[in-house]
């Protein structure tokens, strides 16, 4: 900062002086409740059963939600591998990675859980977000403001292995 107050700024907003700025590329929506994951640690590279947990938010009822799971995770992509447990009577199909969950009945008190079965993450030592989106109506869908994560941690290696180097002293292994 060099103490002026006049500044360019590169992006997608507008910027006027003596306003708010707002430096949302979207539309500002968000979706209405929260979720969570359980357990909230896996180990990589090994098939689990894991559950995201979706929560109604006062005054509204959520009608529509659409749970995707991260691209490096392996699943059936099948609904016989979903299970839903509560939300009134909701349905659910697959989209990709992305389960679509319809004639859902989500009110404050309530919540709806999501749960895989044989779901294999990737075998690496990383922090994965579920993206929840939920909707008011059915006709649209937005993301949660906080979105559950799960850590995976991969599968132990022998320190000899990641210590190996190459005639040069470059380590084979990053």
């Amino acid at each position: 900062d060099d103490g002026t107050r006049d500044q360019l700024f590169a992006g997608p907003w507008a910027i006027t002086a003596g306003q708010e700025t707002d430096a949302s590329s979207g539309g500002g929506q968000i979706g209405r409740g929260s979720a969570t994951i359980t357990p909230a640690t896996l180990s990589g590279g090994a098939s689990h059963t894991l559950s995201v947990k979706l929560y109604g938010q006062s005054p509204y009822t959520l009608v529509r939600a659409r749970v995707a799971v991260p691209s490096t995770w392996t699943w059936s992509h099948l609904t016989s591998d979903v299970t839903l447990i509560g939300g009134g009577s909701p349905t659910k199909s697959i989209s990709g990675d992305t389960v679509v969950i319809s004639n859902l009945t989500l009110a404050a008190n309530d919540s709806v859980q999501v749960q895989f079965s044989n779901m294999t993450p990737a075998d690496s030592t990383a922090t994965f977000s579920f993206n929840v989106r939920t909707g008011t109506h059915p006709d649209s869908v937005f993301a949660i403001g906080t979105q559950p994560s799960v850590f995976v941690y991969s599968t132990p290696v022998p320190l000899s292995s990641v210590q190996t180097n190459d005639v040069n002293g470059v380590p084979l292994r990053n």
